[in-house]
């Protein structure tokens, strides 16, 4: 472990609920870093897929406009969930 001193300024409210909370011990920020961390390798990842199904879309489909790729993967969402219906009833 490493040891590193953090210096906060936070407005009287916010501080008085996270202290009340328990935000503001060593374990927990711990644990609220790990969480931010992995909710941003997660935005990158889901980023990155994103792009993949823009570009695959535009290479069947032309330039779509983000509403339209939306309306794509919620049909192929659907189609998957009907087959995953459709198998499971068998």
């Amino acid at each position: 472990m490493t040891d590193v001193t953090v210096h906060l300024t936070l407005p009287d409210e916010l501080m008085k609920r996270a202290e009340a909370k328990g935000l503001l011990t060593d374990n927990r920020l711990q644990h609220l870093i790990e969480a931010e961390l992995e909710r941003a390798d997660t935005w990158e990842r889901f980023n990155r897929a994103a792009g993949e199904i823009r570009e695959a879309a535009s290479e069947m489909f032309g330039v779509l406009s983000d509403d339209e790729i939306l309306q794509l993967v919620t049909a192929e969402i659907h189609a998957m969930r009907l087959e995953q219906d459709t198998d499971s009833s068998r």
